[in-house]
């Protein structure tokens, strides 16, 4: 089967005490996972979406270079690492989205898709040189 090729969002909330990334669910009972790209949509329609649907009045900062490709079971994802300071909306209405949280990475580890460890403990150190967290 030939996998597809779509790009991701590692989305950090940038918060004094430590970062914090965005996990989301795309229907009732399924593992939290990090945003992807779907049917030919840009990085940065999903970045868009992701600000009306769930961060209203973010702003976005995508720092140049902190890109990285993973191969994972169902598709080659390009995962970009994104910053933002914005709170989640408490409700949201979404066809794509069903659930979303900001969670720590020790506790995205856990509880996300288990082919998300590699992007979540690339994403966590990247974000570290962002916004210089030790």
């Amino acid at each position: 089967m030939e996998k597809h090729s779509v790009k991701g969002l590692a989305l950090v909330r940038a918060q004094a005490a430590a970062p914090r990334i965005l996990l989301v669910r795309t229907a009732p009972a399924v593992h939290w996972s990090l945003p992807t790209t779907h049917n030919g949509e840009q990085l940065e329609e999903l970045i868009k979406r992701i600000g009306t649907e769930l961060l209203p009045n973010a702003s976005f900062t995508c720092p140049e270079g902190f890109q990285r490709a993973f191969e994972l079971p169902e598709a080659h994802i390009e995962f970009h690492l994104v910053t933002t300071d914005a709170e989640l909306h408490p409700y949201f209405e979404s066809d794509r989205f069903h659930d979303a949280r900001w969670a720590s990475f020790d506790e995205a580890f856990y509880i996300a898709d288990i082919g998300l460890e590699p992007v979540i403990r690339w994403s966590e150190r990247q974000s570290r040189k962002v916004l210089g967290h030790s």
